[in-house]
């Protein structure tokens, strides 16, 4: 019978009263809906787009966005790299714009130059490999690396680190440090693992690669931080009047014709901040630098040996960081920019300044198209652009990046959904035994839950004991400890019967509970005694009364008690943690949490939303049952 009346529902009253409560109803429902909405969307993001609040993430509908995580992806989160690359001044990727025009002409030449320039490996660094900000992130091109190396290992991380020499504990500890080479500091690793990782990147797509600048790492990085990024301190400091670092170039021989500062700063640069791979000499330096390598190595056998090579004579000996064989031909070259003494004649042996030249993309790109027009004019008239010395010619890397991006932007779209929730899938998956003993975990926890619990609960119901209501009271006063306090005295009873790092610590102490038993008793309490007589009389026994008779009337309570044990061994994490801190024992609770503390807000907030999952289709099964047992009378 309805509380209301359908005369009653006409009444003006009751109307506005009931769409008050569907009102407040609505409302209600916006609360929740609208956070939940916001984690949703939150869980794709990275630290681009970390500070947006909207309910549909901002890069599935404007391209301006989805252009900046694109760079955040290509530059590997590492803004320093973006900055000298493009020569700009952005201080983060959330001011990263798309080019205003695109010079196809100019475009075309660049991917020209890089099909016949046989460039060196180290020319250029991979995106899409590595996410220093976000850290636990798995990208794309890692995660297809990560799939070649499972494959050929049958997924065995030992194998792994058998075959290419390295130390990865499992396969969520697996990196790529991508190292772009263009400090001094940064020397190529000939490992087998280093090996196996440049055969992948030449294989990666162009749209994931680009070519740090060194002439655009003297300004962001060698010249910016000496005199700031306001180009008046630098003009202050060398009597010039550039009106911005646009005009500042990094010349590709020491610049005789500078000031006496320009020409420190090119050395100080040259000698010691700019990675020797990029650095040559022309041959007017080839007689010191025999005598070099003559006063090192008795023998031209000698210094094969040392570089892996097979020259005839050291006048076939390249005065260059490139080919890089050895770390011992890069140490060799070293000793002649910076300088070397013969500690048996004490002699120095140093690369004259004038001799001293670069030889890097930049440069080749130069001469690419100055080989091709003939001419700075020429280059200009065809081309459409504007330089006014070859010094200003660079790479059109923005504008190359912009036109392939815009071929691709659905597949950036898919893979930014995905990504988040991709990294926490494999991290539970790789994960050994999280799901595993999760699944066990909580089945023996329902299993226990729905033998103990109701036997107890059918014996205080079925037998009028005279202390039922104090054993009931005692079952209640179990709630008023929180699970925090029993934590520790559980902890110690489990160490003494030795049971740490089993399920049966984790299974034992909540094996009855006292709420589970006291809903059971009221439940059963409630099914007619008639029932039972009937049966006794028909010749039934007690296991078969409680099985046949009270379990079957009794699946909606049971389901809820089932729920409320899943949700508990489901959730449970800190106990968990305490009684079995062996990892091999972990459940996935534990596990999440160790992603979680050490990811970004994206990644965990895509854990929330996969742990959810298990809980939600549990509900799901478990609520028609629940709804049936309130609705439709036991009775019946």
């Amino acid at each position: 019978m309805p509380l209301i009346s359908s005369i009653g529902r006409k009444s003006l009253s009751v109307r506005l009263l009931v769409g008050g409560i569907y009102l407040l109803l609505i409302i209600g429902s916006i609360t929740m809906i609208y956070p939940f909405m916001l984690m949703i969307a939150g869980s794709t993001k990275s630290s681009v787009d970390i500070n947006e609040l909207r309910l549909i993430p901002g890069f599935l509908t404007s391209d301006e966005i989805l252009y900046r995580k694109y760079m955040e992806s290509l530059f590997n989160e590492k803004m320093d790299l973006y900055k000298l690359t493009y020569n700009l001044d952005d201080t983060s990727f959330e001011a990263a714009q798309r080019p205003e025009a695109i010079n196809e002409k100019l475009v075309d030449h660049w991917e020209a130059f890089l099909d016949q320039a046989n460039l060196s490996e180290y020319a250029s660094v991979v995106g899409m490999v590595e996410m220093s900000v976000s850290r636990t992130v798995q990208p794309l091109l890692l995660r297809e690396f990560m799939g070649q190396l499972s494959q050929k290992y049958d997924g065995d991380i030992e194998q792994l680190n058998e075959g290419l020499d390295t130390q990865f504990t499992d396969w969520n500890t697996f990196v790529i440090r991508q190292v772009p080479y263009i400090q001094r500091r940064e020397i190529p690793s000939l490992s087998a693992f280093q090996t196996r990782v440049a055969e992948f990147f030449k294989t990666a797509p162009d749209v994931y690669r680009f070519y740090p600048s060194v002439p655009g790492m003297y300004r962001a990085l060698f010249l910016k931080t000496q005199y700031t990024r306001n180009i008046t301190e630098y003009n202050k400091a060398h009597g010039t009047t550039y009106e911005s670092y646009d005009q500042v170039h990094l010349p590709r021989m020491y610049p005789v014709d500078g000031s006496a500062l320009e020409k420190q700063d090119w050395l100080n640069f040259t000698r010691r901040t700019v990675n020797l791979i990029w650095l040559t000499a022309d041959e007017s330096a080839r007689p010191i630098y025999i005598r070099f390598l003559k006063a090192k190595y008795a023998t031209i056998d000698d210094l094969n040996k040392a570089y892996a090579t097979s020259y005839a004579d050291y006048a076939q000996v390249p005065m260059s960081g490139q080919p890089y064989t050895t770390p011992q031909k890069l140490v060799d070259w070293q000793g002649m920019v910076e300088g070397w003494i013969d500690p048996k004649t004490g002699q120095k042996y140093i690369i004259p300044d004038e001799a001293l030249m670069y030889d890097c993309t930049d440069f080749r790109f130069a001469d690419y198209l100055l080989k091709q027009y003939g001419s700075l004019d020429r280059i200009n008239q065809t081309l459409g652009t504007s330089y006014a010395t070859i010094a200003e010619i660079q790479p059109p890397q923005k504008q190359w990046h912009d036109r392939m991006f815009s071929q691709i932007t659905g597949k950036l779209r898919r893979e930014f959904l995905a990504r988040n929730y991709i990294t926490v899938f494999n991290y539970i998956v790789l994960h050994g035994r999280g799901v595993l003993n999760t699944v066990i975990y909580c089945v023996l926890a329902i299993l226990s839950a729905l033998i103990v619990n109701p036997m107890a609960a059918y014996a205080m119901s079925r037998y009028k004991m005279p202390s039922t209501y104090k054993i009931l009271l005692f079952l209640m006063l179990t709630m008023a400890f929180p699970p925090m306090v029993t934590q520790i005295p559980n902890f110690l009873m489990l160490r003494e019967l030795g049971l740490l790092n089993t399920f049966a610590a984790l299974i034992l102490p909540t094996l009855a509970n006292g709420y589970s038993i006291f809903l059971l008793k009221g439940f059963f309490d409630s099914l007619p005694k008639e029932l039972y007589e009937s049966a006794a009389l028909d010749g039934a026994g007690e296991w078969v009364m409680f099985w046949k008779i009270t379990m079957n009337l009794s699946k909606p309570i049971l389901a809820v008690i089932a729920l409320s044990a899943f949700n508990h061994a489901y959730a449970n994490f800190m106990f968990a943690l305490l009684t079995c801190q062996d990892s091999k024992m972990w459940t996935l609770m534990v596990w999440l949490y160790q992603l979680q503390s050490q990811s970004t807000q994206g990644v965990v907030f895509a854990s929330l939303m996969i742990a959810a999952i298990p809980t939600f289709f549990v509900f799901v099964f478990a609520q028609n049952i629940i709804m049936r047992g309130i609705v439709v009378p036991v009775e019946k």
